[in-house]
């Protein structure tokens, strides 16, 4: 039985990845997108305890292990082995000389003993199944989500597909043509060299303007099927990545917390891969495959001596393309897996150059950058190599079997066998059958490539999004009177828990701070009432209505989150306004700007709104960036402000400007703070102390004060 393998879709799913493989191996097929969901993957990946519980819900017994090498013989095979410190693999057997590994991230390939020990860090994950264990249980589930997940994984090329019937009618058909054509050619010449003496000149005339015909129908027929090709992939493209763009930035923020931004980039970046395998080249190819048989058909019509050497060459070269193709799949694998590191450690260095510098680690990055990108760079030559190693193989067959047919197809012109036209006719459909058989090949690397690709871009689309298009066309005014939270629990994924059965109401017209240690669960509680995450246990209401029943995108417009980080999207200043409200005029913009404190330094641009910011437009501070930040609330019309930690980057003085300026424009409003000094302290109706996850202390400042409590220590440390 040939051993399974499945490919991870991202850096950190090699354990879901593994365990899937092996579950494959034991007859359950391909889970790892469903394993990938259940297991709740975070940035780090998981873990073998969490791969263990994953393992135990298919009646698999996990059984974890750190052990020798000799010792590794007595363990029940498949099992799941730890390397390279952040990495999960499956080894599936073991002999005298050789380790084979199923790697999720590359590919099947063995190890020698030493290889194996500098990858290998001594842990191990037995997984043998236990009486209990039958897919029969969970198949009727299973189905449906393998159905579910086809479904989203071809569904827009049907759906595209359906919806352009006659332009992809035409496509084939003209592809058809054009090969039926180039078919002809060497009928036609066949015919010329064996009938044009006795044809005279006017048929030998009629057969010139034929064959010109021929020559330039061909020449139509790619113009004209490159050309709705073209239409064809733009309008598809357009189609499939715009909506592929929409979904993404539609998500819950779960899904970005849990993937890292190399991954994220990568996937998104499989658009311009597809795009490069969807080309006419593709059509090519298959056409090329279809028509190899039938080139086969007419050598075996022609000559049955040059049909068998044909076959035979066209077998051994398939053999040899099959062997080898799985080997540089598998190396552009590893390419691709080397290319993540490298882009991991150009991104940890380059978003982090602030902090590089100072630290004078250039030379700590550059030498480990240098280092993973030597180590791709002989992944990219050993699978070149043996590229070429296959093309010098497939070339010089080739060469060989042209030379048997070329001097095999004289003998038969010798012995009458065949005419000289059958010999011309041979000859070149014996060479258009060469160039499909690499054809054959071609297509079916790119068909892996694009599967590959596509299971990477359908990780986006089954995703569940926070709401439709059509759930969000309306969002109305809301009149927030209160905001009540019970017994509200929390954790990220299958982290500790972060907040541990809150319980406080919010009202209107009063202002509340909210404080606490670094990781206390102040901002969490904030996300949570914004509804950036949604799976808590316990209740939030807005007036007496739970919050989750509301829409998401009418929650947002009337409560205004304010983070400690504000950014400033790659447009105009007039533009970067907008988006807190829309329907704003130049004047009303002016007006928020002002309150900011940034008019001046507007009237100062030559193009005054119009000026461009961002990071690729005027660099701006930190605190420049959260006056921007001001001006957007100051734009805005919200029944509930949530400032998180909005003045940290502000001196005192700009922070009581701006904070005084909200207070005044906003009385009537709903404001929760998550502040940290003390004058601004000083201002709340009531301050919400947060500790552990718990609400500890509630009361102004000076009622906290009199408790002596977390509190009062939080303020004395202050100052």
């Amino acid at each position: 039985m040939k051993f399974p393998h499945l490919r991870q879709n991202s850096s950190m799913a090699c354990g879901t990845t593994s365990l899937a493989i092996i579950l494959k191996y034991y007859g359950y097929g391909n889970l790892k997108q469903l394993l990938d969901e259940e297991s709740e993957l975070s940035r780090s990946g998981t873990s073998l305890f969490n791969i263990s519980q994953l393992a135990k819900s298919y009646h698999l017994n996990p059984q974890g292990y750190e052990l020798s090498v000799s010792e590794l013989q007595e363990v029940q095979l498949p099992c799941i082995l730890h390397f390279e410190s952040n990495h999960f693999v499956v080894l599936h057997k073991i002999n005298k000389s050789a380790f084979y590994i199923s790697d999720p991230a590359i590919g099947k390939y063995k190890l020698n003993r030493k290889a194996f020990l500098d990858k290998w860090n001594g842990i191990i994950l037995e997984l043998t199944p236990t009486e209990s264990f039958s897919g029969q249980a969970l198949e009727t589930d299973l189905e449906h989500f393998r159905k579910n997940y086809k479904s989203l994984k071809f569904a827009p090329f049907i759906e595209y597909a359906k919806s352009k019937k006659k332009l992809f009618f035409s496509l084939f058909a003209l592809s058809f043509s054009i090969k039926i054509l180039y078919l002809i050619i060497p009928l036609l010449i066949k015919f010329i060299f064996d009938y044009g003496i006795s044809l005279g000149i006017e048929g030998l005339a009629f057969l010139f303007l034929f064959t010109l015909l021929t020559v330039g129908l061909i020449a139509v027929g790619f113009y004209s099927r490159d050309k709705l090709f073209s239409q064809i992939k733009f309008s598809f493209e357009h189609f499939y990545f715009s909506s592929l763009f929409d979904h993404l930035i539609r998500l819950k923020q779960r899904y970005f917390d849990r993937y890292k931004k190399e991954d994220i980039i990568n996937r998104f970046g499989e658009n311009n891969r597809l795009r490069s395998l969807l080309s006419s080249s593709l059509l090519d190819s298959f056409f090329n495959s279809v028509f190899l048989f039938i080139y086969l058909l007419i050598l075996f019509v022609l000559s049955t001596e040059v049909f068998v050497v044909a076959f035979i060459t066209v077998l051994v070269n398939l053999a040899l393309i099959l062997y080898t193709s799985p080997i540089i799949i598998n190396n552009e694998n590893l390419i691709f897996h080397e290319k993540n590191k490298v882009l991991n450690i150009f991104l940890d260095g380059f978003l982090g150059l602030k902090n590089v510098k100072p630290l004078t680690a250039e030379g700590y990055f550059s030498s480990k950058w240098d280092n993973m990108y030597k180590s791709s760079l002989l992944n990219i030559f050993n699978s070149e190599e043996l590229v070429i190693g296959q093309r010098v193989y497939i070339i010089a067959t080739s060469l060989v079997s042209r030379i048997i047919v070329l001097f095999s197809s004289i003998l038969l012109i010798q012995t009458g066998s065949i005419s000289f036209g059958d010999f011309i006719a041979v000859n070149a459909i014996y060479y258009m059958a060469l160039g499909s058989v690499s054809q054959v090949v071609l297509l079916r690397n790119r068909l892996i490539k694009i599967d590959h690709s596509l299971e990477r871009v359908t990780d986006f689309f089954i995703k569940k999004i926070e709401e439709s298009n059509d759930e969000q066309t309306q969002s109305k005014r809301i009149d927030i009177q209160s905001i009540t939270i019970s017994d509200l629990y929390f954790s990220y994924d299958s982290e500790a828990e972060i907040l541990k059965g809150v319980n406080v109401t919010f009202y209107k017209g009063k202002k509340y701070g909210v404080v606490g240690k670094n990781g206390s669960g102040k901002t969490t509680l904030i996300k949570l009432i914004i509804q950036l995450y949604d799976h808590y246990e316990g209740n939030i209401y807005l007036n007496d209505e739970p919050i989750n029943k509301i829409k998401k995108k009418t929650l947002r417009k009337n409560i205004f989150y304010f983070p400690s980080e504000v950014y400033l999207f790659d447009v105009s200043i007039r533009n970067n306004m907008l988006v807190a409200n829309p329907e704003a005029s130049d004047n009303e913009i002016y007006q928020a700007l002002e309150l900011a404190g940034l008019k001046n330094m507007v009237d100062e641009f030559y193009l005054g709104l119009n000026h461009r910011v961002g990071d690729r437009g005027m660099k701006l501070s930190t605190g420049q960036k959260l006056r921007f930040g001001f001006a957007r609330l100051f734009l805005s019309n919200p029944s509930v402000i949530i400032l998180d930690e909005a003045t940290s980057s502000l001196d005192p003085d700009a922070e009581k400007v701006l904070l005084s300026n909200t207070y005044q424009q906003f009385k009537d409003t709903m404001i929760i703070s998550v502040a940290h000094r003390i004058h601004a302290l000083k201002k709340f109706d009531e301050i919400l102390v947060i500790d552990d996850g718990q609400l500890a202390e509630c009361g102004n400042h000076n009622q906290l004060m009199k408790q002596k409590g977390l509190y009062e220590n939080f303020v004395l440390q202050s100052t």
